[in-house]
């Protein structure tokens, strides 16, 4: 239900639900489909060098995000300078 959870309800906080999620869908979530990167990083072709599935260590440029109203947590590569 739409305002459970103390988010205030209504349509603003609809609007904000509906913001949150495509940021996690196009900016965090790896998709399958496009072989583990994200769709903003296809679309504006800005692909960071990825580790090798073989590494050994966590690279250091390693982003995190806790998106509050899915629970989940979400990882990225940080964009380089």
């Amino acid at each position: 239900m739409i305002g459970s959870g103390g988010g205030g309800g209504g349509f603003k906080y609809l609007i904000k639900l509906c913001n949150e999620f495509q940021t996690w869908y196009n900016q965090w979530r790896p998709h399958m489909s496009l072989d583990g990167l994200r769709p903003d990083d296809v679309y504006y072709d800005n692909m960071p060098e990825m580790p090798g599935h073989d590494a050994k260590e966590v690279p250091l440029n390693i982003e995190q995000r806790y998106f509050s109203q899915a629970r989940t947590m979400g990882y990225r590569l940080k964009q380089s300078a």
